[in-house]
């Protein structure tokens, strides 16, 4: 912002001589920012909230969040808020499943910019397909000449992307 700094100064008869100068400050302080949520080593499924503190000596203009591979340490934008509450919804599905960091990264007014310390979480599909054999049935005594087989599978947490059909554990 800018200020402007004035003097007046007043003789005895009432007589009175003003001066004044304007001056310019540059914001060159960054804001402060922290992830409030979710918590560290929480394990995120389906939507969720994902919200930081954020303030400024001037104004806070918007947070990121990020989604960090921490051994990669590539980053991924998940989404943004421009005004307070600082929180977004998020679909943590849509994350690769493991490990990850959570970020938010706070803008000011000036452009000054600040990176939250990391929290870590566990993202994606954790949630393991049904599988069941279909064909043969099961505890057939004897079999002879082709035999069908057949599975089925379904993904709560996803959609199946492959079944692998074996015989004594070789495909």
């Amino acid at each position: 912002g800018s200020y402007t700094f004035s003097a007046t100064a007043y003789d005895g008869v009432g007589n009175s001589g003003s001066a004044s100068a304007t001056v310019k400050r540059e914001d060159v302080v960054p804001p402060a920012v922290a992830v409030t949520e979710p918590l560290p080593d929480a394990v995120l499924s389906d939507e969720v909230t994902l919200a930081a503190s954020a303030s400024d000596d001037g104004a806070v203009a918007r947070v990121e969040f990020w989604l960090r591979d921490p051994v990669t340490l590539a980053e991924q934008l998940v989404g943004a808020a421009t005004a307070p509450p600082w929180s977004i919804r998020w679909a943590s599905g849509s994350a690769p499943a493991g490990r990850g960091e959570i970020l938010a990264k706070a803008y000011d007014c000036a452009g000054n910019s600040a990176t939250s310390d990391p929290v870590l979480v566990t993202t994606g599909d954790l949630t393991p397909p049904v599988t069941r054999v279909t064909a043969p049935a099961d505890g057939l005594d004897w079999v002879t000449g082709a035999i069908h087989v057949a599975a089925e599978a379904s993904d709560a947490g996803g959609r199946v992307v492959e079944v692998e059909l074996r015989v004594d554990g070789a495909p």
